[in-house]
């Protein structure tokens, strides 16, 4: 798929736009752009009115391509995505709509977040086809297990050999603050202290040859709110596991 190298200076109107929102809408992409998830201003004809930079690379298109189309006729989604009058009018009264979505042509997954936003509508969406890959992996090969990770109060994590978590289960809300979709498709790095990782890098090592091999060690994770907390966690190699690839992480607190 080949990227383009995109303007943020996609909204129509500038002028206008700066005196209906008392802001310069220059001001307004610039911070968008540095949004690492898909972000669209969609008018109340449900017309793209911008686009950030993070959405254009990912669907491959220009912003110019984009602007004056309505969202169904760009993105044709499931029916979770579909401009439904439910969603308009929920919207109007002044509610976000909180929905996860699929593309039928592409089969990628998203969390959809649309809210209203100064006089007209801000889709914010985060692709989580890793999640609903291991998902869906889980339900087809052991059912059992979702009901297990669900019951248990351990926290289980899936991370991919870049050290992405493609899954996370329910209890890591009690344990870190993050719920499972918070921590889903980002990298397990960001959560650690500058040690924790280094610990971290140091034992995936010593597994990474030898499948089904594992390693116990103690990690500090950063708690949401901004504190630490210990845990001992339990690393499993299923590199050569189809439909995992990767590192099965259950982490418990050391208290």
């Amino acid at each position: 798929m080949t990227k383009q190298n995109t303007s943020t200076e996609n909204l129509s109107d500038p002028a206008t736009k700066e005196t209906e929102r008392g802001e310069d809408p220059a001001i307004l992409a610039a911070l968008l752009d540095q949004v690492e998830e898909i972000c669209f201003i969609l008018d109340r004809n449900f017309r793209i009115e911008y686009t950030n930079r993070f959405a254009q690379l990912t669907f491959d298109f220009k912003a110019q391509d984009m602007l004056g189309r309505s969202f169904a006729e760009l993105l044709p989604y499931s029916k979770g995505m579909q401009e439904t009058p439910d969603m308009q009018q929920t919207l109007k009264s002044g509610k976000s709509v909180r929905a996860e979505v699929q593309s039928p042509l592409s089969g990628r997954w998203f969390r959809m977040i649309a809210s209203p936003f100064q006089g007209n509508y801000l889709f914010n969406l985060k692709e989580i086809s890793g999640r609903k890959r291991y998902q869906n992996l889980l339900l087809e090969k052991d059912a059992r297990f979702i009901a297990i990770t669900e019951a248990m109060s351990d926290v289980i994590l899936f991370l991919n050999m870049r050290g992405r978590i493609t899954y996370a289960s329910p209890a890591s809300a009690p344990l870190t603050g993050f719920e499972a979709e918070e921590l889903e498709e980002e990298m397990f790095a960001d959560f650690l202290t500058p040690d924790a990782l280094q610990r971290l890098q140091k034992e995936i090592e010593n597994i990474s040859s030898q499948p089904n091999s594992r390693a116990t060690f103690p990690i500090t994770m950063l708690h949401k709110d901004g504190h630490e907390v210990e845990l001992n966690a339990h690393a499993k190699n299923l590199i050569k596991r189809a439909g995992v690839e990767g590192i099965l992480l259950n982490l418990r607190s050391a208290a």
